[in-house]
């Protein structure tokens, strides 16, 4: 007997509730096109095994290594300075320094804290 009220209610009460629905999907919108800073994320996984390693072991040791250098690298600033001239960045080099964060395994581009 209740879902039959609470059916009648919400057919009775159709129009309150497509507007509220509009309203918060356009408040929404509205926020997060014109107010909030815009953010960008991106992950990538580097698998790197290198070639004519002795053992499964020493590969994986060297792989990790590696990516450790990788992760180095992409935060170098002479790789942060290619990009900003690649892509007309005009921004300095120390600001997209504090946005790039990489660990071996994932780099990652975004503002997260």
């Amino acid at each position: 007997m209740e879902l039959i009220a609470l059916w009648r209610t919400l057919i009775k009460r159709w129009k309150m509730v497509v507007i509220i629905t509009l309203v918060a999907t356009l408040t929404a919108g509205v926020l997060s096109k014109f107010v909030l800073p815009k953010q960008y994320a991106g992950v990538t996984t580097l698998m790197v095994v290198p070639q004519g390693s002795a053992g499964l072991y020493s590969g994986l040791v060297s792989g990790q290594q590696l990516t450790t250098t990788y992760a180095a690298l992409a935060t170098s600033a002479t790789i942060l300075g290619q990009v900003i001239h690649q892509l007309h960045l005009g921004i300095p080099l120390t600001t997209l320094a504090g946005m790039v964060k990489a660990k071996p395994g994932a780099i990652l581009l975004a503002n997260d804290n």
